[in-house]
């Protein structure tokens, strides 16, 4: 035989192969939320996160602090969950410990945030805060002189008092702002609460600019926002 001749692979001829154009990211279909129920909607809700995460309400001490969280996502809190929230506020007081509570909506009677307007304040709308147990609520975190009751629900940020009592609305994580009044900050934000290991509290509002990332983070010690600029009108 003669000298050996490598022979190349035939390549596929691309010309006849069609040449896909440019190409556009496909987002997965998202479920129809308008064909459910709302309020089947929040029990299947209720149900994943009981699943994830455990009771709907419950308490923890550390360092000679009480933390409580109140489940108002219904809008409402009935006779059993006030019951147990008074007990816990009770066992919390008896020990002499310092309370604070967490809970989603904000009880109706702080207006300044439960009661926003549309159309320059030509429409007025009462549906951000809960009313049902409200009262009992409120009259609760005064009682046994709860330091601190940190909500959400109405996108924006603020600090107010009510019945001598701090509530703090910390709710513009992600979701479009609010953009009625009189929401005091409408900006996005969250609130770190913490505890050191010597049993001393700090508190953070961290502001932030533009949700896409672009923006910059600014920390503010919540303590800048009360007492003396906390409106005592309600």
């Amino acid at each position: 035989a003669g000298p050996q001749r490598r022979v190349e692979p035939a390549l596929p001829d691309r010309s006849r192969v069609p040449q896909a154009g440019p190409q556009r990211r496909v987002e997965p279909a998202l479920p129809d939320r308008s064909r459910v129920p709302q309020q089947e909607n929040e029990e299947r809700t209720k149900t994943v996160y009981q699943k994830a995460f455990g009771p709907l309400q419950y308490f923890f001490d550390y360092r000679g602090f009480r933390f409580i969280v109140a489940d108002t996502s219904d809008h409402n809190m009935t006779a059993e969950e006030l019951q147990w929230l008074e007990q816990v506020l009770k066992e919390a007081s008896r020990k002499g410990l310092r309370i604070f509570v967490f809970t989603h909506v904000p009880p109706t009677q702080l207006i300044d945030w439960t009661r926003y307007s549309l159309l320059w304040g030509l429409i007025e709308l009462e549906e951000a805060g809960f009313q049902p147990g409200s009262h009992e609520f409120t009259s609760l975190m005064e009682h046994f002189g709860v330091e601190r009751v940190y909500v959400g629900h109405v996108h924006g940020f603020g600090v107010a008092q009510y019945r001598g009592v701090t509530y703090v609305l910390t709710a513009g994580g992600g979701s479009p702002l609010y953009p009625y009044k009189p929401v005091e900050q409408k900006i996005y934000n969250f609130v770190l609460a913490e505890v050191t290991p010597e049993g001393r509290l700090q508190e953070w509002v961290y502001f932030i600019d533009n949700i896409d990332g672009t923006g910059e983070i600014r920390r503010v010690p919540l303590s800048e926002f009360f007492p003396q600029r906390l409106p005592t009108h309600f």
